[in-house]
């Protein structure tokens, strides 16, 4: 009987690969899967609204967002109306971006910038939600991957990046941004004639193309006054916050917490490695990186810059969704520069300290931020539901009707009144009380959200035209800024007394107005 010797008992190179992607995309999935089932939130259900509306170029038409992800999301909605199912769409984009990330070369880079891209708290919860960004940030890693490849200029690879950024725009117009910034720095780096310059840019015309008639012709919404925009003017509060999120800087913020909870003194011990893990990395990135390295981190850099130039002069678009993109090839940038094959033989402190602080990060959204819902439209519907005796009005300010909607089976019997309190309502509610026979009861719910917050008139109207007709009030819900408030009428509404409060700054409001 022969003995083998021991080097043939070992795993083979080709073996070790695929076990390590195996593990990658399983790591990947356990991250994007848990709780599918929870309370969808307001932009999730407005998706819904979107995709099974009965005409849909006509309601896609009246929208600020590119169509694809809806007409993505209708045709899942013909095959199943269950919303773990429907959300297995965003689940297998948020995998399509790991598994891009996983091919750059060499092997082991890909490896790492798949890990990182897959721990990444941020592109998880995207993964979980039926909103386009999980789509969004598989298309732009797709082009952004191709056209790294430009060894490669092949009449199907100028397709294959020209469909990809094409998707890109048609997903969502900030994808333009990227394109531009990816398009500029190819451009820049390009040493060869202004001939072959200008055919890098070749690939891109169809998408810039797309994205002018997308917003120029098809969509109607998305010229909007900084005063219609629901976020507020652009600070450095907006900027630093956003990227705080995007980064995992927020996350790992809370990590520091919750241990200087349990272990005394343990938190500025923590904040402090993390800073300076943080400071190295950042020192190795530009110190040590080569050529294609700086090349994604000049796309990052200036997508960022793009994003926040123009919302300094439009409307504020710095929000970490849509900051988030230029995480990718900042996370492909460390993939290339702290997993370079030479380093493998010797312990790399780089790598060592991106993957600490990638699983850190990660601990918030594993142990705690993946199992909530963002809003409890589910639980906002069965108290709505509960609350509803007989004889009483119920009241939605616009967007929510469709959220409660999906929770709340005797929705359609109540037949709710919707206020759009973007515009004034009195009228409508005045008509409305008389018409349903002056009801005892009137619940109002609305959304406390940022729109709100800088434009409360009509609502302060709303609310204290009810409260002058009522002989008690109560609030039932104050939860995730959506509230339910219960009137007990004891007098007629009256349209004057709306028009009053509207121009009346004397009223008594609560304290959060």
């Amino acid at each position: 009987m022969r003995v083998r010797d021991r080097s043939e008992l070992r795993f083979s190179a080709p073996f070790q690969r695929w076990f390590a992607v195996v593990a990658l995309y399983a790591l990947a999935l356990l991250l994007r899967v848990p709780d599918l089932d929870k309370s969808v939130w307001i932009d999730e259900a407005g998706s819904l609204a979107q995709a099974t509306a009965p005409s849909f170029t006509e309601t896609a038409r009246a929208y600020d967002h590119p169509p694809l992800y809806f007409a993505l999301l209708r045709a899942g909605t013909w095959f199943t109306d269950s919303i773990p199912l429907l959300r297995l769409l965003s689940v297998a984009s948020g995998l399509a971006l790991v598994a891009v990330s996983s091919t750059l070369r060499p092997s082991g880079v890909g490896l790492f910038a798949g890990l990182l891209v897959a721990l990444s708290p941020e592109f998880a919860g995207n993964s979980q939600e039926l909103r386009q960004y999980a789509l969004l940030s598989a298309c732009i890693a797709v082009t952004l991957r191709l056209s790294m490849a430009n060894t490669v200029a092949s009449k199907l690879r100028l397709l294959a990046v020209g469909v990809a950024s094409v998707a890109v725009v048609a997903t969502h117009l900030i994808g333009a941004f990227f394109i531009a910034a990816m398009a500029t720095v190819q451009f820049v780096r390009c040493r060869d004639s202004w001939y072959r310059r200008l055919g890098i840019l070749l690939p891109y015309v169809p998408a810039a193309g797309v994205a002018w008639l997308l917003k120029s012709v098809f969509l109607q919404q998305t010229d909007k006054a900084p005063s219609e925009w629901w976020v507020g003017s652009l600070s450095w509060s907006h900027i630093s916050t956003a990227f705080s999120s995007i980064t995992g800087w927020s996350s790992l913020r809370w990590l520091a917490a919750a241990v200087g909870r349990h272990i005394s003194g343990a938190e500025p011990v923590l904040l402090f490695f993390f800073v300076s893990a943080s400071v190295y990395l950042f020192w190795r990135l530009t110190r040590q990186g080569g050529r294609e390295t700086w090349a994604l981190l000049s796309v990052a850099v200036a997508y960022w810059a793009l994003v926040i130039g123009y919302s300094m002069v439009a409307v504020n678009l710095v929000l970490p969704r849509l900051l988030l993109p230029g995480m990718i090839p900042l996370l492909w940038a460390i993939g290339l520069t702290c997993a370079k094959p030479q380093q493998f033989a010797r312990i790399n402190t780089a790598a060592i300290l991106a993957v600490l602080l990638a699983v850190c990060a990660a601990v918030q959204w594993s142990w705690q931020t993946a199992w909530r819902p963002r809003e409890d439209l589910r639980g906002l519907a069965a108290k709505l539901e509960h609350s509803c005796g007989p004889n009483t009005m119920v009241v939605l300010s616009a967007g929510l009707d469709f959220g409660v909607k999906l929770y709340w089976p005797g929705y359609n019997a109540v037949n709710p009144l919707i206020l759009d309190l973007h515009a004034a309502p009195g009228n409508q509610l005045t008509e409305a009380y008389t018409t349903r026979g002056h009801p005892s009861n009137v619940l109002l719910v609305y959304r406390w959200d940022a729109y709100q917050q800088a434009h409360p008139t009509l609502l302060r109207a709303v609310r204290n035209t009810l409260q002058q007709s009522a002989s008690d009030s109560a609030i039932l819900w104050d939860k995730d800024y959506y509230f339910i408030e219960r009137y007990t009428m004891s007098a007629q509404l009256s349209n004057s007394s709306f028009a009053n409060d509207v121009m009346s700054s004397s009223v008594a409001h609560p304290a959060r107005f």
